[in-house]
């Protein structure tokens, strides 16, 4: 008989936070989301649409645009440049989010060299 896996995923508490520093202080917002075992293995873009929502809900005369922000995570790489990652649509919360773990909101990089849309 086959055992169900997923039974034994726990959900998963993170903290996200929006504190771009272009925004002002009061627009800043921190929440804990609990993830439920069945997004664990679907895109973060579900856990950064989550907390726009719940942004939006909260502050309805500044919203954000989801599609311009991405999530950002702590890199403690010593081969990067940079002490932050930016998550990709491909990442899982399972793969890259520590339980617990602080998870940034912030404006999407522009892109870099002169080549056409």
């Amino acid at each position: 008989p086959t055992v169900a896996l997923t039974a034994a995923v726990a959900a998963m508490k993170v903290f996200l936070i929006y504190d771009e520093a272009s925004a002002p202080q009061s627009a800043h917002h921190k929440l804990a989301i609990t993830l439920p075992a069945t997004w664990l293995e679907q895109s973060v873009d579900k856990v950064k649409d989550a907390f726009v929502g719940a942004y939006n809900k909260k502050f309805p005369d500044a919203p954000l645009d989801g599609a311009g922000m991405v999530l950002q995570i702590k890199d403690d790489s010593p081969f990067t440049h940079t002490d932050m990652r930016i998550l990709r649509e491909t990442d899982t919360p399972a793969r890259v989010l520590a339980d617990k773990g602080e998870v940034r909101l912030g404006r999407r990089p522009e892109a870099k060299g002169g080549g056409a849309a």
